[in-house]
């Protein structure tokens, strides 16, 4: 049969766009010499480069589609079928459209005949097989990045602030690294987003992200929710688009990355407490009863004790228990009645009141410590002569008394200890902008801690625990010991 106006449609998705065969200009020619020798008039192309065949929402098949319902055409003709569409649902639906239409479809390659029903069966059992195809090929692909994720080996490529890849591996980048330990030190000591983000932001000596656009509240709150920085990485874990999402993430979807960690998980967890806390987010019994929870920890295997309540008819017992022992069976720590243990802190913070109001008149600054104002002379010394040594290698290298590999690694030696100076710099740089009334203000509170205690609501307890202290761990013998802040 002669068709007078045959439309051409061709696609390249950017797989196909490498794949011999599957060029745009591969598919017109092999369609064009189809049609001369069935002496066909090709009226239209219609073109679509870089667009997948998982929908129909495609400029091109839309403008087709258009032109078929014009009744302008008599036949569509392709190079392969899945060039048109992989989905049965979408075949189904332009198949019925053709139809509506009086227009036909053919693919180049394939013996398929739109004209009888034995035929559009046919054509419609191929794409189902194409799909299927795809699908499998998804669930692979899926399966492979789980693995990849269990093998420490973080899925995707992009390249988080703080790190640099180095041969597909990430390796810390010292001056981001320095940013990174800033921005959760900060938090910890109670500045909010919205002053960090100002810090960051500054006019007068900005502080550039990766893609050197300003920073936001979901850059930061990203920063700080993500394990990446202490040496993990999440895949899968996140709900929707908003990676700053505050609701905890699932311990199935974090893993341990072979990447070196910028903070400790110690840091990362205070972090996640504060975070809850100040999002209103709660644990499940109680917290507010209990001033240690979430700082406080079982001695045995190293997971979270958490407040409980027994309540009787005429009493109510309150305890604190390690999660893992009664909800994962996999620690022996016995139950701890939380006036013991809340007893024992304040004994033990009454004990380091003294200790501590000594220290802090040594330690409190006042501008740049001697230590680090010589340490910092140092580095800079040396980053200085570093551009001495460039211009030294640069001439040897010019009058050819090294070779260029020899003159490669020599600058790349250079270049790694320039970076590794410019951020333990910054590092001395930020530790010096910090606060020194937070030390001051801390021991005014645990010198009169006990009266403070006995006067204040569970709810004032808990926020003035979480003040001072870092971490509490309880042993089996019953001893506790503290971490200040």
């Amino acid at each position: 049969m002669e068709y007078r106006n045959v439309a051409i449609y061709i696609r390249v998705s950017t797989e196909d766009q490498a794949a011999e065969g599957y060029s745009i200009s591969a598919q017109k020619e092999r369609l064009e010499a189809f049609c001369k020798s069935q002496e066909w008039t090709i009226t239209e192309y219609y073109i679509e480069e870089g667009q997948s065949a998982k929908s129909m929402d495609r400029p091109e098949l839309q403008r087709l589609i258009t032109d078929v319902k014009g009744a302008n055409l008599d036949i569509v003709l392709v190079y392969k079928l899945d060039r048109l569409t992989r989905s049965v649902l979408d075949l189904y639906k332009l198949l019925s459209l053709f139809e509506a239409h009086k227009v036909a479809f053919k693919s180049a390659t394939e013996l398929y005949d739109t004209s009888t029903a034995i035929g559009r069966l046919f054509i419609t059992l191929v794409a189902g097989l194409a799909q299927w195809e795809r699908e499998n090929l998804a669930e692979r692909t899926r399966m492979g990045l789980i693995e990849m994720a269990r093998q420490g080996k973080r899925p995707g490529s992009g390249e988080p602030y703080g790190y640099t890849f180095i041969d597909g591996q990430l390796v810390i980048n010292p001056a981001e690294a320095a940013i990174i330990r800033k921005i959760y030190d900060m938090y910890c000591r109670g500045y909010g987003i919205r002053k960090i983000i100002a810090w960051l932001n500054n006019p007068a000596s900005p502080i550039h992200s990766k893609s050197g656009k300003p920073w936001y509240d979901s850059t930061v709150s990203y920063i700080l929710r993500n394990p990446l920085y202490m040496g993990k990485f999440v895949y899968g874990g996140y709900t929707n688009k908003n990676k700053s999402n505050v609701r905890p993430i699932k311990p199935e979807n974090i893993f341990q990355g072979s990447h070196e960690p910028i903070i400790t998980e110690d840091t990362w967890i205070e972090v996640q407490n504060i975070f809850r806390k100040e999002k209103g987010i709660a644990p499940r019994h109680a917290s507010g009863v209990f001033p240690l929870t979430g700082i406080f920890f079982c001695g045995t295997c190293g997971g979270p004790m958490d407040g409980h309540t027994n309540r009787r008819v005429n009493s109510a017992t309150r305890y604190y228990r390690c999660q893992n022992t009664y909800h994962k069976h996999t620690c022996d720590m016995r139950i701890w009645k939380s006036e013991y243990v809340e007893e024992q802190v304040i004994q033990q913070l009454e004990k380091q009141a003294d200790t501590l109001r000594d220290a802090a008149a040594q330690e409190i600054r006042k501008g740049t410590s001697p230590v680090k104002n010589e340490e910092k002379k140092r580095l800079s010394a040396e980053l200085r002569d570093m551009k001495a040594k460039k211009l030294k290698w640069f001439d040897a290298f010019d009058s050819g008394i090294i070779d260029k590999a020899d003159f490669k690694e020599r600058m790349k030696g250079i270049a790694d200890r320039e970076a590794y100076l410019k951020g333990r710099i910054l590092e001395i740089e930020t530790e010096e902008e910090m606060p020194a009334w937070t030390q001051k203000e801390m021991i005014l509170k645990i010198k009169n801690f006990r009266f403070v205690w006995s006067e204040a609501t569970p709810e004032e307890r808990k926020q003035l625990t979480h003040e001072l202290i870092r971490k509490v761990v309880i042993f089996p013998e019953g001893l506790v010991s503290l971490d200040l802040l």
